[in-house]
């Protein structure tokens, strides 16, 4: 197994060629005596390999199984928060302080942006100076 890159050094890659290996070695016990404890390792290893490798897909799909329960479970806690939410703003009104107790904000009206003066003169640019205004006559 001499490849090089990333992808060589993948499990997939290290079982196949570690299957392959045991079931070359399974084939030629006779011509390879000395190396039969190694091989019966080998072949006790990979077994504890598949083992996990079968227990952490089984994992896997659990995790994934657990995840939807879980989204259904907060769709549906959603859901019935906003019920609850309605019928609490019901009971006590929009504008109750009382709200804060269930983590909502009251009502308390809109804010008004403050009116400008309006000047007599629409054609001047904002923010530019204006002249005067002429006294206004004395009355008497």
């Amino acid at each position: 197994m001499r490849r090089t890159g990333s992808a060589a050094n993948s499990f997939s890659d290290i079982i196949t060629h570690l299957d392959r290996l045991a079931g070359g070695l399974a084939a030629n016990t006779a011509d390879l005596p000395h190396l039969e404890t190694h091989r019966v390792q080998l072949a006790a290893l990979l077994d504890d390999v598949h083992a996990l490798d079968k227990q952490q897909k089984e994992h896997t799909a659990a995790k994934q199984d657990t995840s939807r329960k879980l989204e259904a479970l907060l769709a549906q806690g959603q859901r019935l928060s906003t019920f609850l939410r309605v019928g609490v703003k019901q009971n006590y009104g929009a504008e109750s302080e009382k709200l804060v107790e269930f983590d909502m904000q009251p009502f308390r009206g809109r804010t008004h942006a403050t009116p400008q003066k309006a000047s007599k003169d629409t054609s001047a640019t904002p923010g530019a100076p204006q002249a005067p205004e002429p006294p206004s006559p004395a009355k008497p």
